[in-house]
């Protein structure tokens, strides 16, 4: 649950872009919050679905009204209020604005679960109906539960979530292990970040018609920005990490992550993260930009704790905290 709960983090660090406006930029809290926020519920509500020993979610319980008459009504313990939100959820939006992410294993079961039975989409605690429909409305959601918890349950979608985690570990050892030596190098290194993109609303010409910037595009500025790094002074660069990553808001995104030598930074007076900025810029034909982490814009990652830039040694905890942001990515995103 908590490698889950780092990635659905990253994701969610993700989801404010950065927008030129006046010359001044600023940063745009964007509908990807709210798709974060579902994930996380369904994968939460699939946990304690698991976890839990109850069978019946939601139960029938009777109640004297005025005039003499018995009432039937629903009672809801907390895992039926979850599953009732659950229900409301548009699934579709998750491959909408992250079309190019791999998805916890719980989120597919729990969609098909709840599509079999027409359940998803409906508002189930705003639901008129007669007595006789109560009963067929509450075996019909507690049928569900039982199906779901069943399926959850199953060794097929047990082997499915362990090599899904398994790959997220994998991922993060190798960049820590790769990190390690770089600081190894001096004990000790100047980290700088930065996220590279492309305006929004920018289109590549193709011929006589404009296109969007593809995934073939984005592979051949990513080499083309390695090229660049390789122009830097000899031993000034110790190290570099590259990440490609893509939602619906904000496209395609590379963040990167340069480790230079601090006592050769007058080597490159305009700094590391300025000079690939630079090349990044002409390479895209200016349709390309980039901010850099802890530099001059006000951001939520502005803060040097927070943005792990700066001197760092093995033991600082920014560059724990860079390590710790690309690997909750690791999980959910781009391979």
């Amino acid at each position: 649950m908590n490698n889950i709960k780092k990635m659905l983090s990253g994701l969610q660090e993700t989801s404010v872009i950065y927008e030129p406006n006046d010359d001044k930029p600023v940063w745009v809290i964007t509908m990807e919050s709210d798709v974060i926020f579902d994930l996380g519920q369904v994968i939460t509500f699939a946990e304690k679905v698991l976890k839990s020993s109850e069978k019946s979610p939601i139960s029938l319980r009777h109640e004297n009204v005025p005039g003499g008459v018995r009432r039937k009504f629903i009672k809801w313990n907390p895992l039926g209020d979850l599953f009732a939100q659950v229900m409301r959820i548009d699934f579709s939006r998750f491959s909408q604005y992250y079309p190019r992410h791999d998805f916890h294993p719980y989120v597919s079961v729990v969609q098909s679960a709840l599509e079999e039975r027409f359940l998803l989409g409906c508002n189930a605690r705003k639901l008129a109906l007669s007595d006789t429909e109560l009963i067929a409305w509450v075996d019909c959601f507690n049928g569900c539960f039982d199906d779901l918890k069943k399926r959850l349950q199953s060794s097929a979608l047990r082997s499915k979530t362990d090599n899904f985690s398994r790959n997220a570990r994998k991922n993060s050892a190798s960049l820590w292990k790769y990190f390690d030596a770089v600081m190894r190098i001096l004990g000790f290194a100047e980290v700088r970040r930065a996220e590279l993109f492309f305006r929004k609303g920018q289109y590549w010409p193709n011929g006589t018609d404009q296109v969007e910037v593809d995934y073939k595009t984005v592979r051949n500025q990513i080499k083309r920005l390695k090229e660049a790094l390789d122009d830097l002074p000899g031993n000034y660069l110790l190290g570099h990490a590259l990440r490609l990553d893509h939602s619906l808001e904000r496209g395609y995104v590379i963040h990167v992550i340069l480790f230079v030598n601090p006592l050769l930074v007058r080597q490159v007076p305009e700094g590391a993260i300025t000079f690939l900025g630079k090349k990044w810029s002409e390479n895209t034909a200016n349709k390309g930009v980039f901010y850099e982490y802890g530099g001059d814009i006000a951001s939520p990652q502005s803060s040097y704790k927070r943005c792990g830039t700066g001197l760092c040694n093995p033991r600082d905890l920014a560059l724990l905290h860079i390590w710790r942001t690309l690997r909750q990515n690791g999980g959910t995103g781009l391979q």
